[in-house]
This record gives C-alpha cells, structure tokens and sequence, in this order.
C-alpha cells in the first residue's frame, strides 16, 4: 500500500492536533482516564456534526457513545450494550436520532450503482428481491422521529438487556443546538408533524430555557447576597480591630481586609462587592524643635 502526500498531511494535521489536546491537558490538569461511577450509554448516528460530549457538557468518561449509520440497533450495537451494562453498570441508555438524518435521503438505486459486485452478492444473498434486501441491510427509514422510537422499542424488546434498564429516546436539531425528549411528542408525532408545530415546539423550549436560566440567575443572586453579608461581618470585625489598632500596626489590618476581599470575589468570581466606610483614627504626631548650635534661644 503506497502512501501519497495528502494521507501524509492529513495525518500531521490529527498529530497536531493532539499536541494541542495534551497542551490543554496540561493547563487544565484533566483526569482522562477515569470512567465516571454511573455513566450513561448513548446511540446515536455517524454524521460527524453531532458532537455529543459538547452537546450534553459532558466529560470524558461520562458516556459511552455507540455509533451506526441511522442510530439503528444491531446484533454489534447490542454485542457492545451486553459488554456495557454488565461490565461497566450501565443503568440509563438514549437513542439519540437527529434532524435531516442522510440514512432518510439516501438513493439506494444510485447506491447500489457504486457498489462492486462481492459487495452486491454479499446483501442479496439471502433473497430474490434485491431492492428489499438492500432496504433491510441499510436500514433506511423516512421519518427520524418514528426510527428513534423504533429503536427505543427494539432495545426493550430484547431479552438480553436487563429489564431494569431505562431507555429513553431523543431527537437532536442540527440547525439550533436543541435536543428534544421524544416522550414529549406523544405517540402519534412524526417527522411532519414536528415540522407543522415547529414554532409552537420551539417557541416552548426557548420558554424553558429562559425559566432555566432564571433559576440560575436567581440562585447566583442568592449566593451573592450571602457573600455580601459574609463579607460585610468579616470588614465590620475589622473595622473594630482597625479602631483598636496602633498607628503602626493599622497597615496590617488594612492588608488583611483587602485579602479577605479578594478572596470572596474569587471563590464565586464576582466583579463587585459593597464595602462598608472604614475609618483610620487621628494620629497626633509630635515633632521636637531642633536648634543649630551657637543659634540657642535665650529662655
């Protein structure tokens, strides 16, 4: 096998591209070889724009991630569930499907025209009817949503899979970043349908999201509250200890309140913190009266 110029470029591009990952390993100090204690199974599609770790925010070693043409369950996907569940305590597992899908596109006719002719022998081995066997070997589907839930069933049809297994389905929006529960749609939702209540369906989860990012806000506002109190007990007690203080020892003081603010605004990265009025007591200084020598003043 003979390797040509652009393989070589295209191999250089991954290797620097996992020099830049173990710079971020080292500025971010990453545990990346530890699997989480309950992590999750998800399986989803091949297409290469759905990033799942991005996605969901999750880490490595939160999920395993099964990937088929269509998200579609398979004697392989359920050989790595069967590993997963029982070696790895795998109690929840999704099927997420996603929108404009290629496997509901694909032209099997064109398909089969690129195909060599052991491959074209290998489908239709089984069967008279080539363009059925094609169907079934592929696997395709017209409806994205419809194929989550089929899948989500074949999961719980399967004896092999533990019956206190939770499978769950989800679709995920390419174009806007949302991922839907399937649950939600009812039993009847389709494809067109999601498509005929698009502004209703989304219109809703911008109104979740707004709810969540509220709660959000709210509980920061609530910690900040809390830090403010905190902080205003601690500058008051300093306060009184500033006022005790000798005029030598009051930069100490002063140096231990900008301390204490400092690290409030780190510990929950807040900008701005009210501080109280603090006050530095009179120091009377006395200065002794110097005379050169031979200009004494008579008393």
């Amino acid at each position: 096998m003979t390797i040509n110029k652009q393989d070589n470029n295209i191999s250089h591009k991954l290797i620097e591209g996992n020099y830049e990952y173990q710079r971020f390993l080292l500025q971010n100090r990453s545990d990346i070889g530890t699997i989480s204690k309950n992590p999750i199974l998800i399986l989803t599609c091949m297409d290469p724009r759905i990033d799942v770790f991005s996605i969901f925010q999750l880490t490595p070693g939160d999920a395993f991630i099964l990937r088929n043409a269509g998200n579609v369950f398979t004697e392989d996907i359920l050989r790595s569930v069967l590993i997963a569940v029982n070696e790895y305590n795998i109690e929840n597992i999704f099927v997420l499907g996603h929108i404009d899908c290629d496997m509901k596109k694909i032209n099997l006719n064109k398909l089969r025209e690129k195909l060599n002719l052991t491959t074209l022998k290998r489908i239709g081995k089984h069967g008279t009817n080539i363009q059925f066997e094609f169907i079934k070997y592929f696997k395709v589907f017209v409806d994205e949503i419809r194929n989550v839930k089929n899948q989500v069933n074949h999961l719980y049809d399967s004896k092999e899979i533990p019956r206190n297994i939770k499978i769950r389905g989800m679709l995920y929006d390419i174009n806007t970043g949302w991922v839907f529960n399937v649950s939600n749609f009812g039993e009847q939702i389709s494809y067109e349908s999601f498509q005929a209540n698009r502004k209703k369906i989304f219109m809703q989860k911008n109104s979740d999201y707004k709810e969540y990012i509220g709660s959000i806000e709210r509980e920061s506002i609530g910690e900040e509250s809390l830090l403010k109190e905190e902080t205003n007990i601690e500058l008051e007690s300093s306060e009184i200890e500033l006022k005790k203080t000798t005029p030598n020892q009051s930069m100490e003081v002063l140096e231990k309140i900008e301390e204490t603010i400092h690290q409030f605004q780190n510990n929950l990265n807040i900008s701005k913190i009210y501080i109280p009025q603090i006050s530095v007591p009179k120091i009377k200084v006395h200065v002794p009266t110097v005379y050169k020598k031979g200009n004494n003043k008579q008393d």
